[in-house]
C-alpha cells in the first residue's frame, strides 16, 4: 500500500498485483493505475497480464513476496529497469539471472531500510522527513485494515499469517493497560 502511494506521489504509473477483490479494491482506491487480481484468470500467465497493463514494459519492480510471481514479473522489465529487493514473504528467495541483468542492463537494489540507521543514517533521516512532509500534506497515508485489543493478539497474528490484512494491523491497548504502563 505504501509503495503504491509513494510511487504515485513521485509521478509513477503503477501496475499493482494482489490476490482477491478486497485487496485489489484498496489498491484502486489509493491510486494504482492498473490492478491485477491473481485470483482471476488462473490460466493466464502473470507476465502476460502485466504486459497488457504496461505494454512498453516495467521500469521499477517492487516485490516483497518473491516466488513464482517474481519470476513472472522479471520477464516484463524494460532495458535499464530497476529491481528493488524488499523481502521474501513467499519463503522463496528469488534468483536474478546474471545474463538477464547484463542484457537488460538491470540495476538490483537491496532495500533493507533498517540497515540505513547504521550505514547511512542521514539518508534514513532525510527519507523519514520527506515521508512525514507528504503525510502531513495528506499526499500519503496509513491504511489500517484491522484493529485488535492486546487480548486479541493471537487473532491479529493469525490475520497476518492468513494474508487477510490489507495494510497495517493495529494492537490497541485498553485505557487500563495504558495507565498501568505509566
Amino acid at each position: 500500500v505504501a509503495a503504491v502511494q509513494i510511487a504515485k506521489r513521485m509521478g509513477g504509473r503503477v501496475v499493482a498485483v494482489a490476490r482477491g477483490e478486497a485487496k485489489c479494491e484498496v489498491l484502486r482506491q489509493i491510486g494504482a493505475d492498473a490492478v491485477i487480481d491473481t485470483a482471476l484468470e488462473p490460466g493466464v500467465k502473470l507476465r502476460d497480464r502485466i504486459k497488457q497493463a504496461a505494454p512498453d514494459g516495467v521500469d521499477v519492480l517492487f516485490d516483497n513476496v518473491g516466488g513464482e510471481q517474481y519470476d513472472e514479473s522479471l520477464k516484463t522489465l524494460k532495458w535499464g529497469a530497476r529491481i528493488l529487493v524488499i523481502g521474501f514473504a513467499s519463503g522463496k528467495i528469488p534468483k536474478i539471472p546474471a545474463n538477464i541483468a547484463l542484457v537488460k542492463n538491470l540495476t538490483v537494489h537491496g532495500v533493507y531500510w533498517g540497515s540505513y540507521a547504521k550505514h547511512r543514517p542521514k539518508v534514513l533521516y532525510s527519507s523519514l522527513q520527506l515521508l512525514s512532509e507528504w503525510f502531513r500534506a495528506g499526499e500519503i497515508g496509513v491504511h489500517v485494515s484491522h484493529r485488535f485489543s492486546f487480548e486479541q493478539a493471537p487473532i491479529a497474528f493469525q490475520t497476518l499469517l492468513s494474508r487477510q490484512s490489507i495494510g497495517k494491523v493495529l494492537l490497541i491497548p485498553s485505557a487500563t493497560q495504558l495507565r498501568s504502563s505509566l
